[in-house]
């Protein structure tokens, strides 16, 4: 699966999901349009950090996967 169909599961609007896959902007949104998101995409890396650990949990790879105590809270 790759990381645009997780961001669809995980209901990552499209501007913000473009934006964390660093896809350029189009057209005169590419010229008039300078928001980079960067608050939308710190939090949005942060919902698909704890996916990971969901998933790395639910398979027992924490530990071989080194996820760090922080990240489990």
């Amino acid at each position: 699966m790759s990381s645009r169909s997780v961001h669809g599961r995980l209901r990552v609007d499209y501007e913000t999901a473009e934006a964390m896959l660093n896809h350029t902007k189009k057209g005169l949104e590419r010229t008039y349009d300078a928001y980079e998101l960067e608050d939308e995409k710190r939090a949005w890396f942060l919902t698909w950090e704890r996916e990971i650990v969901r998933i790395a949990r639910g398979e027992n790879l924490i530990e071989q996967l080194a996820i760090p105590i922080s990240a489990l809270l």
